[in-house]
């Protein structure tokens, strides 16, 4: 069976600050493990993690320092939930034990994070893990990331300082470069998987003004016959017209979520079937 990953799209809007091909491998790899376990305490086998984030045949020491320095990086990053006027700052895994001897990871996900890996009905994003894995750089998976989560909608227009951060963009690199170095090289790996996958820089409209976001299109998936769009619809710029839904608020962030979505974990368990299926 296909390994899927699924997680809240407030992952999406987060910065992993240094973090290379393989430390977002792990992430995602762990994300996938944990998801509906709650705050349980969880031991996983090197072995079968080595496989999940395509490690190769190395040694259990080379992959536990891979893991500690994906760990040092990670607990860097915090997620922010607002409600009634108060913001709460979080780690993402309060708790990772790397063991060589037993060759095991321990992990538990903090409970104010629980939420973005557990009982997720709407506002997600999903892809399998293994072709995941198999992309080869940082800014291919995160824009890859992100490109699922508006997979229904078949664009995404970022501003060009939303697109620097979440993409963990050096401030050395100019938009010249953004182009030559990230966004092109990107698009010609992610091409095999989103068809028409194209993006076109947007300026003000007056002249010599500098680029303010990067405009990317690509194919829409088609939704499954009497499913809602469980997708988000990205932002758009002034004047331009809002896709109108019927929607109710998620408290956890300002996306839209469909009332028609499937509730229980039977109907989700079908749905993903198929999806999978198709």
């Amino acid at each position: 069976m296909n390994e899927i990953v699924k997680y809240d799209n407030t992952l999406n809007t987060m910065q992993f600050k240094d973090f290379t091909a393989m430390d977002y491998n792990i992430l995602m790899c762990l994300c996938h493990k944990v998801r509906d376990k709650g705050q349980e305490v969880l031991t996983f086998p090197f072995d079968e993690l080595k496989v999940l984030t395509e490690f190769g045949n190395h040694s259990d020491q080379l992959f536990a320092d891979e893991l500690e320095r994906m760990i040092g990086k990670l607990i860097k990053v915090t997620a922010s939930h607002s409600e009634g006027g108060k913001k709460s700052y979080f780690v993402l895994f309060p708790t990772f034990t790397t063991d060589v001897n037993k060759r095991t990871l321990t992990v538990r996900v903090n409970k104010d994070f629980s939420y973005i890996l557990n009982e997720l009905t709407d506002n997600f994003t999903r892809f399998e893990l293994k072709e995941f894995a198999e992309l080869d750089s940082k800014y291919t998976k995160t824009l890859y990331r992100i490109l699922k989560q508006y997979r229904y909608s078949g664009w995404w227009k970022p501003t060009v300082d939303e697109f620097r951060y979440v993409m963990d963009i050096p401030n050395s690199f100019d938009n010249k470069k953004v182009m030559s170095k990230v966004i092109k090289p990107t698009l010609n790996v992610l091409a095999e998987k989103f068809t028409d996958l194209k993006c076109e820089p947007i300026k003000a409209k007056k002249k010599g003004a500098p680029i303010e976001r990067y405009h990317f299109t690509w194919q829409a998936e088609k939704q499954i016959k009497g499913q809602m769009n469980i997708a988000d619809y990205p932002g758009t710029l002034p004047g331009e017209e809002q896709p109108k839904k019927k929607s109710k608020k998620n408290n956890h962030n300002n996306f839209e979520q469909s009332p028609s979505t499937p509730k229980t974990k039977e109907e989700w368990k079908t749905f993903e079937e198929q999806i999978i299926d198709n």
